[in-house]
């Protein structure tokens, strides 16, 4: 039943949690007015008193045996307004000092001195006490029972007392004492005044709940419907909320996304008509040579067949690369780590290629400096090199030319993979690794390969905690794509 009245608080849309939080929030602070106003009002005032009247006959012992022992004591007298007596060890007072300058001295006072004298020692040299017009303190026959002072009816004293001794070792009594003046008038007074309190800040404190509230949920439902649009796919989104640091970061936040999902949408976009051509032409000339075999005598040559195999394969190719990419991005493939000559497995790869595409021209260089040997899995690597590879192959200039270079620097070993072609776009070079992104030329079917292939690239080298990138080559002829691995 508690779980459920929690659900449906926070059901409760800001306005109205606001009210609740802003009700309970005056709710306690008033309570805790009247506990320390009202309710702990008088032990306040006593404990306060304590510590004013202890501090003062501290000060007053330590000066005793001080020339300025009087005048301080008569400064402590007129600004706490504390009587402050001295006794000697018979009970005689030797002197008082209060605003009044009285001094009250009889028989019965003086034996209760002696008992106070007494009791002081008893207890290490000090004593606090209260007492008011009622009690009787020391005598216990009512015909001789005296008060220690002549109090008002219904007031309080507080004394504290003091051994103290003179230079030449003689023992004193030093009593300071005051009156502790009833509370009662000032707590009707602060009860009228908390009962306007109490009134008042209900009052506002709905106010600034309902301005609190109407600052703070107006733009976050400005952000919900925003977030409602872009649900819907409207990604032409402008949130210039403001107020509050929160509220401006989230505001900028909701932009980012729209932006950043307008970008993915687009490239989707891009990435499924590329594809679709990718796919479209070797359908074509699959069902066109088919077709052509079926219907015409003498079409049904090695060549043809020839033909519809190569565009079978590409086909293939085509969708074994998206399903790789897709099962390495998604973290189901794990990398199979081993010890291998990655210079040599290079070297057969760029051998294959070579071997692949030498009757079209093309020329493949390959340079190392020595053999290496890293740790890595063997297969994702070289896929990831025959990925560049493929990719300068599409893109090199006439002269048909592919460099390869295998370095070590700094404990990285670099493998660059150059072209000849006519460069990367400057505002393509960002995004020529994303999944989706192809340039703003024409698109152009390669030689061999998917086009997807740096995507891949991209993923394995980040599986093997590598670093990736391309640039322009000098005076812009061709590109340089590259990645570096760990030695």
């Amino acid at each position: 039943m508690k779980d459920k009245k929690i659900i449906k608080f926070n059901k409760l849309s800001i306005k109205k949690q606001l009210f609740v939080y802003m009700l309970v929030f005056s709710t306690l602070l008033i309570i805790l007015l009247w506990l320390f106003q009202i309710v702990f009002l008088d032990a306040f005032y006593k404990q306060i008193k304590i510590n004013s009247i202890n501090s003062s006959i501290n000060k007053l012992a330590e000066e005793f045996n001080e020339d300025n022992f009087y005048n301080s004591a008569k400064e402590t007298s007129l600004n706490n307004n504390f009587t402050i007596e001295v006794i000697d060890d018979s009970g005689n007072i030797l002197s008082t000092i209060n605003k009044h300058n009285q001094t009250i001295f009889n028989d019965t006072i003086k034996k209760n001195n002696i008992l106070i004298f007494n009791e002081a020692i008893a207890n290490n040299g000090s004593l606090t006490k209260f007492y008011n017009d009622n009690d009787k303190i020391y005598e216990k026959d009512e015909s001789t029972s005296r008060k220690i002072f002549s109090l008002p009816p219904g007031r309080e004293n507080i004394f504290a007392a003091r051994i103290v001794e003179d230079e030449e070792e003689r023992q004193y009594l030093l009593i300071v004492s005051g009156l502790i003046a009833p509370v009662s008038n000032t707590v009707s007074t602060l009860r009228v005044q908390l009962y306007i309190i109490t009134f008042l800040m209900i009052i506002f404190s709905l106010l600034l709940a309902a301005i609190i509230a109407k600052k703070i949920s107006k733009p976050i439902v400005s952000i919900s419907n925003s977030a409602k649009e872009l649900s819907k796919g409207n990604y032409n989104l402008n949130c210039c909320e403001n107020g509050f640091k929160e509220i401006e970061e989230l505001s900028e936040s909701m932009n980012n996304a729209s932006i950043e999902l307008s970008k993915v949408e687009t490239l989707r976009k891009e990435f499924i008509a590329n594809i679709s051509h990718d796919l479209k032409t070797p359908l074509t000339l699959i069902k066109g040579y088919a077709e052509a075999m079926r219907d015409l005598p003498g079409e049904n040559t090695p060549e043809n067949i020839q033909i519809i195999i190569d565009e079978s394969q590409r086909l293939n190719s085509l969708v074994s690369d998206i399903l790789d990419l897709s099962k390495i991005q998604s973290g189901s493939d794990f990398i199979n780590a081993e010890k291998f000559n990655i210079t040599e497995s290079f070297k057969n790869i760029a051998s294959s290629v070579q071997t692949f595409v030498k009757n079209k021209g093309y020329n493949i260089i390959f340079y190392s400096d020595k053999d290496y040997v890293i740790e890595g899995d063997k297969l994702k690597l070289e896929q990831a090199f025959y990925n560049l590879l493929i990719n300068g192959v599409n893109h090199t200039g006439d002269d048909k030319k592919v460099f390869i270079q295998q370095l070590s620097e700094n404990d990285w070993l670099t493998i660059k993979v150059s072209d000849t072609g006519d460069g990367i776009n400057s505002k393509d070079l960002p995004y020529i690794w994303d999944r989706y992104y192809k340039g703003k030329t024409s698109h152009k079917r390669g030689i061999i390969g998917t086009g997807i292939g740096l995507s891949i690239v991209k993923t394995i080298v980040t599986q093997h905690n590598g670093i990736y990138g391309a640039n322009n080559n000098k005076e812009d002829i061709g590109s340089t794509f590259w990645f570096k691995l760990k030695l």
